[in-house]
């Protein structure tokens, strides 16, 4: 058994995947100073790779997305300290209350999502191949559950179910995909998207 302790001492040594500067470019992203086509491939990659290797890094960039009083310092601590107490209290009273109220900042989300979109855009267009028997489309699991929950929250339970099954084609055991296609396929809906 793993004791507290020892969970924030084994988790307090991750490594951010992410630089500082990607942080700090997505932040001016979802804060609407940036538009996400200007962020160069190199920084794409990185969080693409970051979101697809550990659900910490995704989940991150998502409480980014929701919560516009965070920064992205906030962010790298919370992908180093995820099971930290006061990092684990904010995330769920933050997603508690953005729930029931709706989301904070819907233009907020909306770049997010955009982001996600060219995060996943430019994760084909590297990975994609053709070959002599026919094409391969390689998606971003984790970019398109971006997408799907943040569209679920701001009410595009069509575009949030699409990319929401796009991303279990491409990931059979994506836990937060599989949880927004049964959350809408039974009717449940964050307060501001009723």
């Amino acid at each position: 058994m793993i004791t507290t302790a020892t969970k924030e001492t084994r988790t307090s040594h991750r490594t951010p995947l992410i630089s500082e500067r990607a942080w700090t470019a997505v932040k001016t992203v979802l804060d609407g100073r940036r538009d996400p086509d200007t962020i160069d491939a190199g920084t794409l990659r990185m969080i693409d790779r970051a979101i697809n290797a550990r659900p910490g890094d995704r989940d991150a960039l998502l409480m980014l997305a929701i919560d516009p009083t965070l920064t992205a310092a906030d962010a790298m601590d919370r992908v180093r300290h995820p099971h930290r107490p006061d990092i684990v209290r904010r995330d769920a009273d933050t997603l508690t209350t953005q729930w029931r109220n709706g989301v904070a900042d819907p233009e907020r989300a909306r770049r997010g999502i955009a982001l996600a979109k060219r995060i996943n855009k430019d994760h084909s267009l590297r990975l994609s191949t053709i070959d002599e028997t026919g094409m391969t489309v390689r998606l971003s699991a984790q970019a398109l559950t971006i997408a799907a929950y943040l569209e679920w929250w701001t009410g595009d339970e069509a575009a949030a179910h699409a990319d929401a099954i796009l991303a279990q084609g491409e990931e059979t055991d994506n836990t937060l995909a599989k949880i927004i296609t049964r959350g809408i396929d039974r009717g449940a809906r964050p307060h501001a998207s009723h």
